[in-house]
């Protein structure tokens, strides 16, 4: 390789780095430091991806209400409880959510709003409805959804 293409080579390298610079403990304002305090220690050494995902939800968290805070807080606790199996489901469940294509996300996400806003009383009877068919009355039920978005289509 020719020393100019090895220098281009290093400028853009070096670009890139300073491109991806995150602050230092130091350089974080006061509200991100109080946040953040828990990794006070550790804050300089992680990798330069993980703060920018940090801080990310900083902003993030920094822009909620109150009662929206209260309820991630809420929802975080209840995740600490579940138990390791159960975290891995959700897990697998959450990258094949996001595998799929938008149009069916935006399906399910929609089926799943849908059933939010049912009474207790009517989302109990559909969970004991649908615990109760076969595993091919299952079957049926999804492969007629297809059908029916194949014809939306």
């Amino acid at each position: 390789m020719s020393k100019p293409f090895l220098l281009i080579l290093a400028l853009l390298w070096s670009a890139a780095v300073l491109a991806e610079q995150v602050p230092l403990w130091h350089e974080l304002d006061a509200q991100q430091q109080s946040l953040l305090k828990p990794l006070e220690g550790k804050w300089d050494g992680m990798p330069n991806e993980r703060r920018m995902t940090i801080l990310k939800g900083v902003k993030r968290w920094s822009g909620l209400s109150e009662r929206e805070r209260a309820n991630v807080q809420d929802r975080f606790q209840a995740w600490r409880e579940l138990p390791p199996d159960k975290k891995t489901l959700i897990r697998k469940r959450h990258r094949k959510f996001l595998s799929l294509p938008p149009a069916a996300q935006a399906r399910i996400i929609q089926k799943f709003r849908w059933f939010g806003r049912q009474s207790n009383t009517r989302k109990r009877a559909l969970i004991k409805k649908f615990r109760s068919l076969s595993p091919a009355q299952k079957r049926m039920i999804l492969q007629r959804q297809r059908y029916r978005q194949l014809q939306k289509r």
